[in-house]
């Protein structure tokens, strides 16, 4: 009935309908992902923005009929719960090949400096004991969370941080020494205006 009475807005809601639905589809590319394919989850509960994109690597198990799949960690342990494709991402070859050449961070459990005066920290990898732990710079460590973690841990701060408080600190000191010096010069300007008013006040009475 409303093809016929009102045929000109059936075909205009019918265009942005299609159009709607060629955007999403555009949008929101269904992925197909086959049993053995690795994979990684985006984060959706990040802390701080230094929390990485995606964690991973897991493996898919199937698909299952509610178009979720069911992924097992890299020990052979099955997820807790089913993801949409949505919240994965296919991991290429190239990542792959470099995993290899990867060591994962369980924590990092001690810091010195080196000759340079570069902190060095104490690595604990995961499913290593404590005869392998190494001493690795900063710039070693693709995910910064471990140190901030570390440095949180002992309640204390790297010096680098340290100087940049104490240089700021020593800035806002200084700005309250100008302040205070102008509003000291203010005061004598303001007072030597009001001495010469009452001056010219007098000698114009007499």
């Amino acid at each position: 009935m409303t093809e016929i009475v009102y045929p000109a807005v059936f075909e205009h809601v019918k265009h942005i309908t299609q159009k709607q639905k060629e955007h999403f589809d555009t949008s929101h590319k269904m992925i197909d992902l086959v049993p053995g394919t690795i994979v990684m989850i985006l984060v959706t509960e990040k802390q701080n923005k230094l929390d990485p994109k995606y964690k991973g690597f897991y493996t898919v198990v199937r698909k299952t009929a509610a178009n979720t799949y069911v992924l097992k960690n890299e020990k052979g342990f099955l997820k807790p719960k089913n993801y949409p494709p949505s919240l994965l991402k296919k991991v290429s070859n190239k990542i792959l090949e470099q995993k290899n050449d990867f060591f994962e961070v369980e924590a990092i459990i001690g810091h010195k400096k080196d000759d340079m005066n570069n902190y060095l920290y104490r690595c604990k990898w995961l499913d290593y004991d404590e005869s392998h732990d190494t001493w690795e710079p900063e710039d070693y460590f693709t995910v910064p969370k471990f140190i901030k973690e570390y440095w949180q841990r002992i309640g204390e701060a790297p010096e680098s941080i340290k100087d940049i408080n104490k240089a700021n600190k020593r800035l806002l000191k200084d700005m309250k020494v100008v302040n205070s010096i102008s509003k000291e010069k203010s005061d004598i300007k303001r007072k030597s205006y009001t001495m010469t008013a009452l001056q010219k006040k007098k000698h114009s009475k007499i």
